[in-house]
């Protein structure tokens, strides 16, 4: 159910299916702390989270834990990082949606990082730049290119 949410909210900014996989599969709890977090009435916090609950099958717990346990960095913060500006101009031309990803980047943006390496990689930028470019560790890059390239070939084994 937090697939369907996710792909209705990101088909809201303009962005697909494919999109909204991508980003649950970096992190799906910080996808639903997005998701609360923008669908919560302030005003009526616990019937909204009550709501949220039955809306998405989730335990309220879940729901009460994505929305009160949320740890997130400030805009402020977010321009302090060296390799902020280069994350989002890399998301903007993956899909050009503002409003989309100033939204997740305080709740996600260690996974949307991990986005940008991913697409680095396919559009076949060495290692060495990558962690030049994002500050990004050895390790980090390697690890999700590894996923990337394998997730790639068992798509390619399919068709």
């Amino acid at each position: 159910m937090i697939r369907d949410l996710m792909v209705r909210y990101v088909a809201y900014y303009g962005g697909d299916d494919k999109l909204a996989d991508r980003l649950l599969l970096h992190g799906e709890k910080q996808c639903l702390t997005w998701l609360v977090h923008s669908l919560v009435d302030r005003g009526s916090v616990y019937d909204s989270l009550y709501a949220l609950s039955e809306i998405l099958s989730l335990p309220l717990t879940k729901i009460r834990y994505a929305y009160f346990s949320a740890t997130f960095l400030s805009h402020g913060e977010l321009l302090r990082l060296p390799e902020y500006e280069t994350v989002m101009s890399t998301l903007q031309w993956l899909h050009n949606s503002p409003g989309l990803w100033r939204g997740l980047e305080r709740y996600c943006y260690r996974h949307l990082k991990r986005l940008c390496i991913e697409e680095m990689v396919a559009r076949d930028e060495t290692a060495l730049s990558i962690m030049d470019k994002l500050n990004a560790s050895h390790g980090l890059v390697y690890k999700v290119r590894s996923k990337f390239i394998k997730r790639e070939l068992k798509e390619r084994s399919k068709i």
